[in-house]
């Protein structure tokens, strides 16, 4: 805050003390200084285009006790499926509708749609998926040009530079948090894989 915004501040508020002015007649004034930071730039120019990724996958399950003996499940009847939510956070890359999200979001989805935080809803496409990288591109179709984010590169970033999160995973309002790069090429396994090449943050 500049010294002139800071005095100022102080007189408004003594004045307000004596009785000199109604509080109610300071809220039609804007503030003299500008309250945004890279965090809250970043989101108004990026939330749009963040989605969330709902769908259902169905899993088998054993039937009876033919579980036990799995060459003869067949007398106790076939196995059943079950539903299982699918639910995550993507973003539209390209103004034609593409997405990218988690491919461990989308594998074995029977349908997945995605959902804007304005409440539309489109059907999904899976266009391609990478387990070793987790990553995957599905295709919307809207009548209208959507909103998306420019892709950046990732070969120049910095151990401990700013990082911004966005995401929509679990259906609700965008949630938004910071961090910093704690790391560059890490590698993690995993029960089913070796996830390599990826950037860990805080």
């Amino acid at each position: 805050m500049r010294k002139t915004d800071l005095l100022s501040t102080i007189a408004a508020a003594y004045l307000i003390l004596l009785g000199l002015i109604d509080p109610a007649s300071l809220a039609q004034y804007e503030p003299a200084f500008d309250r945004h930071t890279p965090v809250t730039r970043v989101y108004q120019d990026t939330h749009k285009a963040v989605v969330n990724i709902a769908g259902e996958r169905l899993m088998a399950a054993p039937r009876g006790p033919g579980y036990l003996w799995p060459d003869m499940f067949d007398l106790w009847g076939p196995r059943f499926q079950r539903q299982v939510a699918v639910l995550g956070s993507g973003m539209i890359v390209h103004k034609d509708g593409y997405v990218i999200t988690n491919a461990h979001v989308i594998q074995g989805a029977e349908k997945v749609k995605v959902v804007f935080s304005d409440g539309r809803e489109f059907p999904a496409t899976i266009i391609s998926a990478d387990e070793t990288k987790d990553l995957a591109v599905m295709k919307i179709s809207a009548e209208k040009k959507l909103p998306f984010i420019h892709l950046g590169r990732s070969n120049d970033l910095m151990i401990g530079e700013t990082v911004i999160a966005i995401g929509n995973p679990f259906g609700l309002s965008h949630t938004v948090t910071t961090g910093v790069v704690s790391a560059l090429e890490r590698s993690v396994r995993t029960d089913e894989r070796v996830y390599r090449h990826f950037i860990q943050t805080d």
